[in-house]
């Protein structure tokens, strides 16, 4: 995770209630992705897979999600 989305400029990641990373599974959360999910205010569920390239760093997302974001993450499907 790198950067946003263009589909989610324009102040529209600000409205972003649920994020399916899912089917990414050579998704890579760096420090700057972070950083990107702790600047979605409106963010409720993050959603994750176990089996991208690199672990994701649980502990580290929980961190800087907003309070009431719930983080799953899914299994291979």
């Amino acid at each position: 995770l790198e950067e946003v989305p263009p589909v989610l400029g324009g102040g529209l990641a600000s409205r972003l209630e649920v994020f399916d990373l899912s089917h990414n599974y050579d998704l890579e959360v760096t420090e700057k992705g972070l950083a990107i999910l702790g600047s979605l205010p409106a963010l409720r569920r993050l959603v994750l897979s176990d089996s991208c390239r690199r672990p994701v760093p649980r502990q580290a997302v929980c961190r800087v999600l907003p309070v009431l974001c719930e983080l799953e993450v899914r299994g291979l499907e």
